[in-house]
C-alpha cells in the first residue's frame, strides 16, 4: 500500500534484529503480505519463517511479537511508524492497521500527483520479449490474440518497472506449411488473387492453406482414415477351446484367402461383412502381428465400431452393407468425394509428391517460385500490421524465419566440426539425454533446418546485435519441452546468456467444442471477430449517439470497446488456464469483462465533467471516514503491489484483478454516499479528489492491459 508496506519492512527488520541479532540470516528483506480477510487489519508480517530460530510454534511467535510491538507502540518512540494505529495477532501472522486519515491522505496525494502509478525510474535492464510469432500463408485468428496481448502486456509491464524493454516478433514465413498453400494456389488459382480476395489477401492464403491441408488429409478424405484395413466375409465361427469369451473365426478377403482371427467381439454372423485388419496393418500407432492366443494363431484382428472410427461403442464389429464387395479397402469404401476415380490413397500420395516439388523449389529459391512467395508473404506481413496496429501492439524488430535460416546452419556446422555437437542416424543433433532431454535435432538428414535450428541463429543475433540482458519466449505451453533443450543447448555450445532465457508458457484459448486449428479449419478469424465486436458495441450501445458524438469519437469508442473486450478476456486468466472463448460473455458491459471498467471510468468523468472543483490536492482526506470510502482508498493503494506481482509472475491478471476490485468498490462507494450533494462542500471536494483518483488509477492500469479508455459511453 503506497510505501507503507516498504517502510514498515525496514522498520521490522531493524527492530527484530536489535533483538534477535540471529534474524540477519532469516531475512535480507522482510516481506509483508495482505491480509486474507479486512477485519484482520491492513498489512500482515508472516512469522513462519521464525519458528526455526525460535523453535516455537507460528502462532506463538507472532503473539510474542504484537505484543512487543504493542508496548514499544505504547512508548511513542520516534521509531514506531506513525502511519500504524493498531497491531494484533493472527495463527502466524502479526497484522497491522494504517490510520485512515494517514492512508486516505497518503493514497489519493500521491495518486493524484503521480507518484503511485507512475512508471519507476530505469534499472538498466535491456529486456527483449519475443512473442506472437504468427505464420505466414496461415489465418490470423482469434487464438493467436492470447499470445499477442499477453506479450505485448508483458513488455508494457516491465517497462514500468524500470526495465528498458524490446518488444520483438517472431513470424514463420517459410517451411512446408508454406509449400502446402502454395502448392494449391498454384494448381487451383493459377497463382493469381481471386477478385473477392482482394480485400483480405492473407485470409485468403489461410484459407488456401487449410483448404490444401484438407486434400493432403486422409482423415478429412474418409470416413475410415486406417490405410489397409479391409472388407472380409464371415465363412464360419466356434468357440475358442480355452478362452469361452472369445470366438475363432474363419473369413475370407477374397484375393489373400482365408484367415484365422480370435476375437472377443460379438454381434455378427457367418455371411456377414466387416472390417478386417490384416497383419502388418497400423491400428492407432500399433502394428498388427500374428499372435498366439492360448494355442490357436490369431492372423490380424476385427475391428470394433469405434477402432474404425465409425462410432464410439468398442465391444461392437463393424457390420459393413450387404453387396460389399470382399477385399476393398474401408479407405475407399467410405471415401467422401469420388470425382476422381482413381485410389484415395493414390491421389493423396501424389499430391504429397508435388507438395514435395514444391517445397524443394521454394528452398533453391528458384526464380520464379521466390516471386510469388515473396509476394503472397507481403499480402501476410501486411495483414498482420494492420491487426497489430488495431490490437494495439509494437514491435521494435520482426524477424523471420527465412532471414536466420542460413545463420542457423552455419552456427550447427561449425559447432558440429567442433564437436560440440553429434551424428545420429544421419541427422546432426546434441544428446541431451543426461539433462533428461533426449536427442534434440538441430539439421535432418537431408540438411534441412528445423525450427530448433533456426531458434540458434535467433539467439545469436539477439544477444550480438541488442546487447540484452534477458530473453523472453512468450509462446504457447505445447512448446515447452523445445525451450527446455533450446536453453540447454545454447549453455552447453558457450552461450552466457542462456541462463537469462526464459520460455513464459501459457495454455491455448479453445472453442466450446474443442481446439481450434488452422489446420483443420476450425478457427474463429480475427477479422470476423473484430467485425462482430464492432457491430455489436455500435448497435447496442453507440447508436443512440449518432448524430450527437461525432462520427470519429463513435467509431473509435467502438473500437476501443471491441479491443477492450478481446485483450481483458485474454488477460484476465491465469497463464496456465486454458480459455474457452465466449464473446458474449467477454462484451457484457457487467461484471469481469473490459468493457465494465471502461465503463467505471466514463462513469466518473460523467461526474467530474458536473463539478468544478480546484484545488483537488488541497482537500482534507480525513473527512473521508464511510467504510465504503476506505474500502475504496484500500484497494486504489495496491496499484504498485498488483504491478509488482504482474512483474514477479509475468501475466497481467494482478492489473486485472485490482482494477476489477477497484472498480467494484467505486460502485459500492457510488450507491452509498453522495458525491455531488456531499453533506459540506469540504467533503464533496475530499470525495471528488478520491474518484478523481480512482479514475487516474483505472487509466494507468488500463494501459498496462494495452487497453484505451473512453471518455464516455
Amino acid at each position: 500500500m503506497a510505501n507503507f508496506k516498504e517502510l514498515l519492512s525496514d522498520f521490522l527488520k531493524n527492530y527484530l534484529k536489535e533483538r534477535f541479532p540471529e534474524v540477519d540470516k532469516y531475512f535480507d528483506v522482510i516481506n509483508l503480505e495482505s491480509p486474507s480477510a479486512k477485519e484482520l487489519g491492513d498489512i500482515a508480517f508472516p512469522c513462519f519463517g521464525l519458528a526455526k530460530l525460535f523453535k516455537k510454534n507460528p502462532s506463538q511467535i507472532s503473539t510474542d511479537i504484537a505484543a512487543s510491538l504493542t508496548a514499544t507502540k505504547q512508548e511513542a518512540t520516534d521509531q514506531f511508524p506513525e502511519f500504524i494505529s493498531k497491531i494484533n495477532h493472527n495463527g502466524g501472522y502479526v497484522n497491522f492497521f494504517i490510520k485512515p486519515e494517514v492512508l486516505a491522505s497518503s493514497v489519493i496525494t500521491s495518486t493524484l500527483s503521480g507518484t503511485l502509478t507512475n512508471p519507476a525510474e530505469r534499472n538498466g535492464e535491456r529486456v527483449m520479449v519475443e512473442y506472437s510469432q504468427p505464420n505466414t500463408h496461415k489465418a490470423f485468428h482469434v487464438g493467436h490474440c492470447r499470445c499477442a496481448s499477453l506479450g505485448d502486456s508483458i513488455a508494457r509491464i516491465l517497462e514500468w518497472n524500470g526495465s528498458e524493454v524490446i518488444p520483438v516478433n517472431y513470424i514463420g514465413d517459410e517451411g512446408t506449411h508454406v509449400a502446402k498453400c502454395l502448392w494449391l494456389f498454384e494448381k487451383k488459382y493459377n497463382n493469381s488473387l481471386p477478385k473477392d480476395a482482394a480485400e483480405r489477401r492473407g485470409e485468403f492464403l489461410g484459407q488456401v492453406y487449410s483448404e490444401a491441408n484438407n486434400l493432403l488429409d486422409l482423415e478429412a478424405q474418409t470416413a475410415v482414415p486406417l490405410p489397409g484395413v479391409i472388407s472380409a466375409e464371415i465363412l464360419a465361427t466356434q468357440e475358442h477351446p480355452k478362452k469361452k469369451n472369445w470366438l475363432v473365426i474363419k473369413l475370407t478377403t477374397g484375393r489373400s484367402g482365408e484367415k484365422t482371427v480370435v476375437s472377443g467381439l460379438t454381434g455378427f454372423k457367418i455371411g456377414d461383412i466387416i472390417a478386417y485388419a490384416p497383419t502388418g496393418t497400423e491400428i492407432g500407432r500399433k502394428k498388427i502381428e500374428a499372435l498366439d492366443k492360448d494355442g490357436v494363431t490369431s492372423e490380424g484382428m476385427i475391428l470394433s465400431l469405434k477402432e474404425s472410427t465409425l462410432g464410439e461403442d468398442n465391444d461392437k464389429p463393424v457390420i459393413l452393407p450387404k453387396g460389399t464387395a470382399v477385399g476393398e479397402e474401408l479407405v475407399e469404401i467410405y471415401r467422401f468425394n469420388r470425382s476422381d476415380p482413381r485410389k484415395l490413397l493414390d491421389i493423396i500420395s501424389e499430391r504429397e509428391q508435388e507438395v514435395r516439388k514444391k517445397l524443394a523449389t521454394l528452398e533453391s529459391e528458384e526464380p520464379q517460385a521466390k516471386k510469388i512467395w515473396l509476394e503472397t508473404r507481403q499480402w501476410c506481413l501486411d495483414e498482420f500490421e494492420e491487426i497489430y496496429r488495431w490490437l494495439n501492439c509494437r514491435f521494435e524488430r520482426v524477424f523471420t524465419e527465412s532471414e536466420v535460416r542460413d545463420l542457423s546452419k552455419e552456427i550447427v556446422l561449425n559447432h558440429y566440426k567442433k564437436g560440440s555437437l553429434i551424428l545420429s542416424d544421419g541427422a546432426i543433433g546434441i544428446d541431451l539425454s543426461t539433462h533428461g532431454l533426449g536427442f534434440f535435432m538441430l539439421l535432418k538428414r537431408d540438411g534441412t533446418a528445423l525450427y530448433s535450428t533456426r531458434d540458434l541463429g535467433l539467439a545469436e543475433i539477439k544477444f550480438k546485435d541488442y546487447n540484452i540482458d534477458r530473453s523472453l519466449y512468450v509462446v504457447d505451453a505445447a512448446q515447452s519441452l523445445h525451450f527446455k533443450q533450446l536453453f540447454k543447448t545454447l549453455e552447453i555450445l558457450g552461450f552466457p546468456q542462456a541462463k537469462n532465457c526464459h520460455h513464459i508458457d501459457y495454455a491455448q484459448v479453445v472453442r466450446p467444442e474443442g481446439k481450434m486449428s488452422s489446420r483443420k479449419g476450425n478457427i474463429i478469424l480475427f477479422n470476423e471477430l473484430k467485425n462482430r465486436l464492432m457491430k455489436k458495441f455500435a448497435d447496442e450501445h453507440l447508436a443512440k449517439y449518432v448524430g450527437v458524438w461525432s462520427e470519429n469519437e463513435i467509431r473509435e469508442t467502438t473500437r476501443r470497446l471491441a479491443l477492450a473486450t478481446i485483450r481483458y478476456g485474454m488477460l484476465n486468466q491465469l497463464n496456465n488456464t486454458q480459455i474457452v472463448f465466449d464473446l458474449d460473455e467477454w462484451s457484457q458491459v457487467s461484471g469481469n469483462t473490459g468493457p465494465y471498467i471502461l465503463y467505471v471510468g466514463a462513469r466518473i468523468n460523467s461526474i467530474l465533467r458536473e463539478t468544478s472543483e480546484e484545488n483537488i490536492l488541497g482537500a482534507n482526506f480525513t473527512l473521508l471516514t464511510d467504510s465504503s470510502e476506505q474500502e475504496l482508498i484500500k484497494q486504489l493503494a495496491k496499484f504498485r503491489e498488483s504491478v509488482a506481482q504482474a512483474v514477479s509472475e509475468y501475466s497481467a491478471q494482478p492489473i486485472c484483478v485490482y482494477l476489477y476490485e477497484l472498480c467494484k468498490r467505486f460502485n459500492s462507494m457510488y450507491a452509498k454516499v453522495s458525491i455531488l450533494k456531499a453533506e459540506s462542500k469540504q467533503l464533496k471536494l475530499a470525495r471528488v479528489g478520491l474518484i478523481k483518483a480512482v479514475r487516474v488509477a483505472i487509466v494507468d492500469g488500463l494501459k498496462l492491459l494495452g487497453i484505451e479508455s473512453v471518455e464516455r459511453m
